[in-house]
């Protein structure tokens, strides 16, 4: 656009007009051949320098002035300046006709050619005259850098009359990309393809578009209004113009445009048909194929259905199994169905033909049929036949994205992906799960990639589907639920969870290794507590039986010798002494046994029927009661932890029998199988109840320590007590395998 050519041409001419202020003498070209100087800005002051010296200098100013003008009064010299030389805005003097002048709100571009080139002026600092195509003038003023070429910057402008415009350079559309015609007044030919008036450049301006061999040219018609062009489309034509590039900020050509600003500067060659709906109608099957005579650059005129209609972009034409893409500025609705006559222009797109620049009008008195797609296997969309033909296929959905406004179904079988486009957003979709099978009616449109094999046969890359509306979305079968998307979310929670339930379940081990440390320290301190308290009761139990018992035979024998020396029986006393001598030696000598089993457990056998014995004579001894021993035939000698407490326990129950019960009879019976040992011992004292009888809170102790002995060695206790019938108590241990 214009907007572009000012701030890409004369934009960058804005150099400081000042940097020029010298008193250089000016090179005034009244005629071209015959330069006069001229001394305006130099004057010269009495000096007392000799004249010699003056007269070199004068000659030196001479010579330098000559020299600078002569190379900045043509174009070509301006153009030849390099970027630093032309920044340094060297003094330039031209004498040209004007090609392009356009004037608007202030702003004005302007081209002029000498006989060696054309160049742009920047008139930022002159005094402009009203210029027009074909003035000759002359221009004072300075080169400057450019965006892209040098050109010149006027400080003062002169119209001399009406010039003769100069022949202009035929070109072609690759010259033209060259970027070596910028500013160059030139001709083109071409075929008119469209005609559009743009108000938003400046100034504004008729866009005429040429369709030239190998490719379109653009002619911007300054000012000039549209109305002037319409009967032009389809009409070859012969357009003289300036060339102007456009440049980025590398000083890098990348466009092109043709710049006129008279209708005049237009010349038809063949007029354009009458009627484009005239023409005779070319079948779709034909479109672009070989003609002897070359691909015609004309307007054709083509019949067909509407198959899509994408309001403001494009709309595809079917004529029975052949398809083409339409491009159209036209406004006027159509929808899927409609018979439309259409005159385009046929041009190659990336794989089929299509029509461009196209005007279409319904074919009265015909009824909008939509168009039967062709059902196809999906592989077969990119092998290039069903190009722009309106089809049905079935596929996997995939996924679904917006792309650019236009809702894009993925759809995927085996290996090839080809995504479906719908000119609507997402809500607008019917509910679709990612996986389900589809049916999608659409027209294909083949998609091409570079072609890395030798091969005449343009192989298609991938296609894609271009659909009408939502209702060619039809789902065949609805996936399931468990999408792999989903199954992969719900995967993560379960490993996550899994994960917090290994970290918790170890927390936990943790915590419970802790508790349980905790719970056998306690139970080690408690068992150590019990050890000790069984010890305590087991030097109780022992005290009692040994100690108290033997003291107990000895208070009695002391009763008896104190009952003899009342009856004055010495030989009485002696005995009762001598026994309680041997009842004290007995208890010392269980004390000490004691003592010793306390300190270093002993695992020597013990002849129990032999201390049973002992026991018989010294309780016989010490008390009137008569007493009956029974002991198996043969019985093995017993670990002394078996023996012991059996011993401790007859020991206490004789001493209760003759102490408490006062019993005139005791028999002590120890049987003896494979399996245990059983310590009977019954005597006809007097009864007591076994339940309620006195214990530890009342200072016995003797039946308790039985009942400890017993349970600690895994034994039974049975204990009855009749009136009349005395006491019986029996104890069985289990005898050691």
């Amino acid at each position: 656009m214009l907007t572009t050519l000012e701030g890409g041409v004369s934009g960058a001419a804005d150099h400081n007009a000042s940097a020029r202020q010298f008193f250089a003498p000016r090179l005034h070209q009244s005629n071209r051949h015959h330069p006069t100087l001229e001394l305006a800005h130099l004057v010269i002051h009495p000096s007392p320098m000799p004249r010699c010296r003056l007269l070199v200098l004068l000659l030196l100013l001479l010579l330098a002035a000559n020299h600078a003008q002569a190379d900045l009064t043509t174009a070509t010299s301006i153009r030849q300046l390099s970027p630093e030389a032309a920044a340094a805005a060297p003094a330039a003097k031209l004498r040209g006709v004007v090609t392009f002048n356009a004037q608007w709100r202030g702003q004005s571009n302007t081209a002029i050619q000498d006989t060696t080139a054309g160049i742009f002026v920047s008139l930022v600092n002159a005094m402009e005259p009203k210029l027009q195509l074909g003035d000759e003038v002359e221009i004072t003023g300075e080169a400057a850098k450019g965006g892209y070429v040098p050109l010149m910057r006027a400080n003062q402008v002169r119209v001399l009359g009406r010039g003769t415009l100069p022949e202009p350079e035929r070109v072609d559309l690759p010259q033209l990309r060259s970027g070596r015609l910028d500013s160059q007044w030139v001709v083109v030919e071409g075929i008119v393809r469209d005609v559009q008036h743009d108000g938003s450049v400046t100034p504004p301006s008729t866009i005429l578009t040429l369709a030239l061999p190998g490719g379109r040219a653009e002619v911007f018609m300054a000012l000039v209004p549209e109305a002037d062009f319409q009967s032009l489309i389809d009409a070859r034509v012969e357009v003289r113009a300036v060339c102007f590039q456009y440049f980025n900020a590398r000083r890098q050509s990348f466009q092109f445009r043709l710049m006129a600003c008279e209708a005049t500067q237009l010349t038809v060659l063949t007029p354009s048909p009458a009627a484009p709906f005239a023409l005779p109608i070319t079948p779709l099957h034909s479109l672009l194929q070989f003609d002897p005579k070359g691909t015609p650059l004309h307007r054709l005129r083509v019949q067909g259905r509407v198959s899509l209609h994408w309001p403001g972009e494009f709309f595809f034409l079917q004529d029975g199994t052949d398809g083409v893409l339409v491009r159209s500025r036209q406004k006027e609705p159509l929808r899927a169905g409609d018979q439309v006559d259409v005159a385009a222009f046929a041009a190659m797109g990336p794989y089929a033909g299509t029509l461009e620049d196209a005007v279409y009008q319904k074919i009265p008195n015909m009824d909008s049929q939509l168009a039967t797609p062709s059902a196809v296997r999906f592989e077969t969309l990119v092998d290039g036949r069903m190009d722009a033909r309106l089809v049905s296929t079935e596929a996997l959905l995939e996924s679904i994205a917006l792309r650019e406004d236009h809702a894009v179904l993925m759809l995927r079988k085996g290996s090839l992906v080809v995504p479906a486009e719908l000119p609507v957003p997402l809500d607008a979709l019917p509910a679709l799960r990612i996986g389900s099978l589809v049916r999608i009616t659409g027209v294909c449109q083949i998609q091409v990639g570079p072609q890395r094999r030798f091969a005449r046969v343009f192989q298609p890359e991938s296609a894609r589907l271009l659909l009408r509306g939502v209702e060619d979305i039809t789902v065949l079968r609805a996936a399931s639920w468990w999408t792999s998307q989903r199954l992969a979310i719900a995967l993560i929670i379960a490993v996550s969870g899994l994960g917090l339930t290994v970290l918790w379940l170890s927390g936990l081990h943790r915590r419970n290794a802790r508790l349980q440390a905790e719970i056998s320290a306690r139970e080690q301190a408690e068992a150590e507590v019990k050890r000790r308290v069984d010890e305590r009761h087991l030097l109780a139990a022992d005290l009692h039986d040994t100690l108290e018992q033997s003291l107990t035979g000895v208070a009695l024998q002391l009763q008896a010798t104190r009952d003899a020396l009342d009856r004055d029986e010495v030989d009485e006393e002696e005995a009762h002494l001598t026994l309680a001598e041997r009842l004290l030696a007995h208890s010392r000598a269980e004390v000490h046994r004691a003592v010793r089993d306390l300190r270093s457990p002993s695992q020597q056998s013990l002849d129990l029927p032999a201390a049973l014995r002992e026991l018989v004579r010294l309780s016989s001894a010490a008390s009137k009661a008569k007493f009956s021993l029974t002991l198996p035939e043969s019985l093995s000698d017993l670990p002394s932890h078996l023996a012991y407490p059996l011993l401790r326990i007859a020991q206490e129950a004789v001493t209760n029998a003759l102490k408490h019960a006062s019993a005139s009879r005791i028999g002590i019976t120890l049987d003896a199988d494979r399996k245990a040992l059983t310590l009977t011992i019954q005597d006809d004292g007097i009864s007591f109840d076994t339940i309620s009888s006195p214990g530890p809170a009342q200072g016995h102790f003797g039946l308790q320590g039985i009942k400890e002995r017993t349970a600690r060695l895994n034994g039974t206790l049975r204990l009855h007590s009749q009136h009349g019938q005395g006491t019986r108590l029996i104890v069985t241990l289990p005898f050691p395998t």
